[in-house]
């Protein structure tokens, strides 16, 4: 009980913390990795310290004007023990929190996967959301795993606002 207590709080830390960054109030959010190209990855705007196509964050619901809602996605500043001891040598800035926001990117889609009779076959279907989006260059895709919820609950109200 005492655990659950305290992970409770340290939850509501993490997403004070991030409010006081972003600067809006978080309605909700989903666990998920983003998953992509590196060059997809980039190119919305998410730089993974990995050098891979995938970022482990959250989708952040937050409050925006108008009773709409603005939907991010939240990379938190990671950094391994060796880029520490770089970065502390060689006077690097730390690694910061990056934000994007989804609601921004033009003709966005997200789409879970169709079922089919082999469906059961791939247990990460039913949390996999598709998500297509319009790049100046050209159209860039990815994916976000969730970790919680079912992927057709919260594609729809992705859709939605």
């Amino acid at each position: 009980m005492r655990t659950t207590k305290k992970t409770e709080l340290q939850k509501e830390k993490i997403i004070q913390r991030i409010e006081k960054n972003l600067g809006k109030k978080i309605l909700s959010y989903e666990l998920a990795e983003l998953r992509g190209t590196i060059e997809t990855v980039n190119k919305i705007g998410i730089y993974p310290k990995s050098g891979l196509g995938t970022a482990w964050g959250l989708i952040l619901f937050c409050q925006a004007e108008n009773a709409k809602q603005d939907i991010y996605f939240y990379y938190p500043a990671t950094e391994g023990m060796f880029d520490f001891f770089f970065r502390q040598n060689s006077g690097d800035a730390p690694a910061e929190d990056q934000f994007i926001c989804l609601s921004d990117l033009p003709e966005i889609i997200y789409e879970t996967p169709k079922k089919s009779f082999f469906s059961f076959l791939n247990p990460d279907e039913k949390r996999t959301i598709f998500v297509k989006a319009k790049n100046p260059e050209k159209e860039v895709k990815f994916c976000f795993m969730l970790m919680k919820n079912n992927a057709e609950e919260v594609a729809e109200r992705l859709k939605n606002l």
